[in-house]
């Protein structure tokens, strides 16, 4: 909405910095739900150096973890993200979720891409990175993904977690990616 309204970028670097304060506050971080319209330039909710292990520390005990990206309702206002945007988004949310104690995932980036704008990169990467041992119910909205990715974290999931619900939705399509 701040962009929309010519406010600037959404204060996104928030998105880090609100659950190392916590941490750093010695309060466990169980649950984090992330509800945010895209910010201008993505490098500014990448953790870099002493960030990204601060939240690895902050989300060693995460158990539900969110993240909707909501550029739906002004998608005409957020311009095509570039591949090197979509590693960034990759390694934000696999920072995020780099913990064992995950039961609940849900990934929400409807509206980053329609027909006219198709998805510059796959960001399977995020579901094939570590092994989930606790991870009961998945669900994956919005994401651009090759199917050989697809299959093979869902073949991970089977194997290592004890998946009660998976859903995927309206994943992304583009070169060598497939619903």
């Amino acid at each position: 909405m701040a962009r929309y309204n010519n406010l600037g970028s959404p204060p996104t670097e928030l998105l880090v910095q609100l659950p190392i304060a916590i941490h750093k506050a010695g309060t466990l971080l169980t649950n984090n739900l992330l509800n945010v319209s895209p910010p201008a330039e993505l490098f500014v909710i990448h953790p870099i150096n002493q960030d990204f292990f601060d939240l690895t520390a902050a989300v060693k005990y995460l158990k539900n973890f969110a993240f909707l990206l909501d550029c739906q309702s002004y998608s005409d206002h957020w311009g095509p993200l570039s591949a090197k945007d979509f590693k960034l988004l990759g390694q934000v949310l696999a920072a995020f979720t780099n913990t064992t104690t995950l039961e609940d995932s849900k990934l929400s980036l409807n509206g980053l891409w329609d027909d006219e704008r198709p998805p510059a990169a796959s960001l399977g990467s995020i579901i094939n990175v570590r092994s989930y041992p606790n991870l009961r119910h998945v669900d994956w909205s919005g994401l651009s993904i090759h199917l050989s990715e697809l299959e093979h974290g869902i073949q991970l999931l089977r194997e290592r977690s004890p998946i009660s619900a998976l859903t995927t939705r309206t994943c992304g399509q583009g070169p060598g990616l497939r619903p």
